[in-house]
């Protein structure tokens, strides 16, 4: 899942990056709930639209940056 998300985390900038995110065609949406990135916490709902994956952010407590390219 982490190369489909292209995801990395910056945790002294409290960053979360998804490059060219994409989902399998059997999956069209996906939580993460609860992700933890230096004593924050956010829950991220990802969901494949034509355009490609649209990326919401539900819950961020501690201010996480979600960086979507």
């Amino acid at each position: 899942m982490e190369a489909c998300l292209g995801i990395s985390i910056n945790a002294p900038r409290k960053q979360i990056i998804l490059d060219s995110p994409f989902l399998p065609d059997n999956i069209t949406q996906l939580w993460i709930k609860g992700l933890e990135v230096a004593g924050s916490r956010i829950d991220l709902f990802l969901e494949r639209r034509p355009e490609g994956v649209r990326v919401h952010v539900l819950d961020n407590v501690g201010k996480i940056d979600v960086i979507a390219q």
